[in-house]
């Protein structure tokens, strides 16, 4: 990002509009304000929460952002006319703009998104390298499908990504890893009444996962 806007920058006209469509935002915000210097304030960063796990234009699809979440993390130098003009843009393809700072995204993001992703691949990575292989995916149903559909996604993309957002993902996996362990000390423990009390409340949040969104 820093060398794209270094290219950008002696070219941007007074009323260009900038952009972009990245899962992290306060490092593509830091590359910004030292390429950009005084001209920051036509960069407008987001985030179109959406696509899926293939990639090229064979995989287009012109209904991609109906409906769909599409966060900005405006800066405060951004000119409010500059700012609704992309909230518009957004708008004119169906989607649905959430504001935030930077930082809250990459910290939600992180734990909604690209955790997943992480144990994803690397449970893949372990199914896959595992001596009966075979026989475990041609055993696999759609639980399996469902958990690792994301981790036949771009490993570059997804490296990077990971790369950009490390602290935050790191701070999601320590949280994880210790619910894990609660979860792996109750089957240890034989205590079934604990395993079926944290199983419980996992379904219930995840059927009543759009009801609790503030977003909705």
């Amino acid at each position: 990002m820093p060398a794209l806007f270094q290219g950008l920058g002696p070219h941007l006209k007074d009323t260009a509009l900038i952009t972009d469509a990245g899962s992290t935002k306060a490092d593509v915000v830091e590359a910004a304000y030292k390429a950009l210097g005084d001209r920051v304030g036509q960069f407008v960063p987001g985030h179109p929460i959406a696509g899926a796990e293939k990639t090229g234009p064979e995989s287009a699809d012109a209904d991609l952002y109906d409906g769909r979440h599409v966060v900005l993390t405006p800066l405060p130098e951004n000119a409010a006319l500059i700012r609704q003009q992309l909230i518009q843009l957004w708008e004119s393809v169906g989607a649905r703009v959430v504001l935030m700072s930077p930082e809250n995204h990459d910290r939600a993001l992180a734990s909604v998104s690209h955790v997943p992703h992480f144990l994803a691949s690397v449970f893949m990575e372990q199914v896959a390298a595992s001596n009966d292989a075979d026989l475990r995916l041609g055993l696999a149903g759609t639980g399996f499908r469902d958990f690792t559909r994301v981790a036949a996604g771009s490993a570059e993309m997804w490296r990077d990504i990971f790369m950009a957002n490390r602290e935050a993902v790191l701070h999601e996996l320590e949280a994880f890893r210790a619910t894990l362990d609660a979860a792996e000390s109750a089957l240890r423990e034989e205590d079934a009444q604990k395993l079926y009390d944290m199983l419980e409340r996992a379904a219930l949040a995840r059927r009543f996962w759009g009801s609790r969104s503030g977003l909705s």
